[in-house]
């Protein structure tokens, strides 16, 4: 299945897909129904053991106008963690690149909505769709007026090293380029949040940012990854490496703060299901030692005690729904 359209695209959607029968017929439909065509569509299914290469055969026979914008690649030897988030990246021909992971689709004016702000606004390299359901995104207060519209590239840096505002992989456009450096997840240093680095290197090299906070076009799925000290493994590399880049001249205690919360929220919720990891662990003593020993101990008990309302609200409520549920009536 190649790509019959020899011009540059505008778009580059690109899809990687491990075990996602379920979803990816989901995912392609929204690709499918975008009201902007001009744009080609790279697959890359990374060694699915289940009946995903079906799906998607079945599906663009199916659909010739989807067909001809689209390159399906089935890879031989799978790719660990951020290597295959890149792969579809290789053959991108577009000037900017959208992901839409395997269980994500999109509304169907997502394209032509980015089109409109990325064509007025060629200094953006990062546009970004805002949904109202912000727990997915990671960070805070994002609520706030000031992530909305136009972010020059260093008001954005900002919000990225202060982990503030980590928006995912599918509610992100980039740039595919700029003076001949292509754009890429970092795969040797990050397991689960590559995205972090390819905000950092698009931020750097002064390309702005845009999010729209009309578009609620992005529909995420839900991830099956439980959490764990590789999650916040990946924040803690890019904090060191700004530390070192000399981007906390003020504020490096109330980073490491926030970090240690986020690495707290893992651990009490293994400890809850009476299983953590000794590498998380390790960690937080590592960090209590840094934050100082009193200060770290005041802290982990204050969350603690946090952590525990919130889950025995949630505990108290899941009881008295199912002490409230109607049981069904037996005919006899």
């Amino acid at each position: 299945m190649s790509l019959k359209n020899n011009n540059k695209p505008f778009f580059t959607i690109c899809t990687e897909v491990n075990n996602r029968e379920k979803t990816i017929e989901r995912t392609m439909s929204s690709i499918a129904a975008q009201d902007f065509i001009d744009y080609e569509y790279i697959i890359v299914d990374n060694c699915s053991e289940d009946q995903s290469r079906e799906v998607i055969s079945n599906y663009l026979r199916k659909n010739n106008n989807l067909n001809s914008k689209t390159k399906y690649i089935k890879l031989d030897k799978k790719l660990q963690n951020i290597a295959s988030w890149n792969k579809p990246l290789e053959f991108a021909n577009g000037s900017y690149i959208v992901v839409c992971e395997g269980d994500d689709w999109f509304e169907s004016s997502h394209l032509s909505l980015a089109h409109k702000v990325l064509t007025k606004n060629h200094e953006v390299g990062m546009y970004i769709s805002l949904r109202a359901d912000l727990h997915n995104f990671q960070g805070a207060n994002l609520i706030s007026e000031e992530f909305y519209g136009y972010l020059n590239s260093s008001d954005m840096l900002k919000k990225l090293i202060s982990f503030d505002f980590i928006p995912p992989p599918s509610n992100v456009i980039f740039k595919r380029e700029l003076n001949n450096f292509r754009f890429n997840y970092d795969s040797e240093n990050y397991v689960y949040a590559g995205e972090i680095s390819l905000y950092y290197e698009l931020l750097i090299k002064n390309l702005d940012a845009y999010v729209n906070s009309n578009a609620l076009t992005v529909n995420r799925g839900f991830s099956s990854y439980k959490r764990s000290y590789f999650h916040i493994k990946d924040r803690y590399f890019s904090f060191n490496k700004w530390l070192k880049n000399g981007h906390y001249d003020s504020n490096e205690k109330t980073i490491r703060e926030k970090l240690f919360k986020a690495s707290l929220t893992i651990f009490f919720g293994q400890l809850i299901i009476f299983s953590f990891e000794k590498k998380l662990v390790k960690h937080l003593l590592a960090e209590a030692l840094k934050l100082g020993l009193l200060y770290s101990t005041i802290m982990f008990l204050s969350y603690l005690g946090t952590f525990l309302i919130k889950y025995l609200k949630l505990f108290s409520k899941k009881i008295l729904k199912s002490l409230f549920q109607k049981k069904p009536q037996i005919n006899t």
